[in-house]
């Protein structure tokens, strides 16, 4: 990550108020107007924001997946097996 950079923070607001007011240049053009560091930093900030999100979908979509295992279990719609059971499957022994 780089360093804090005065006035940064206030360029990306400026470039996300354009988009928003409809401004007519693009957020793109204003980013590329940025030095090389606050695009680096802009970029980062962006792909951080993806990972989040993804990250909390792969978490949801596991969770989900606990519990409806959970029903399949209780329910009788699948069975479970020991240790040794599944082992010797995974194993092929």
């Amino acid at each position: 990550m780089f360093p804090f950079e005065p006035g940064l923070v206030v360029r990306e607001a400026t470039v996300a108020t354009a988009y928003q007011i409809g401004h007519t240049r693009s957020v793109t053009d204003e980013a590329m107007k940025l030095p090389v560091r606050q695009r680096a930093r802009l970029v980062s900030s962006l792909i951080d924001s993806l990972e989040e999100s993804d990250e909390a979908d792969v978490e949801q979509a596991w969770i989900d997946e606990v519990h409806k295992r959970a029903r399949e279990l209780e329910t009788g719609q699948v069975q479970g097996l020991t240790w040794a059971e599944g082992r010797r499957i995974v194993l092929g022994t």
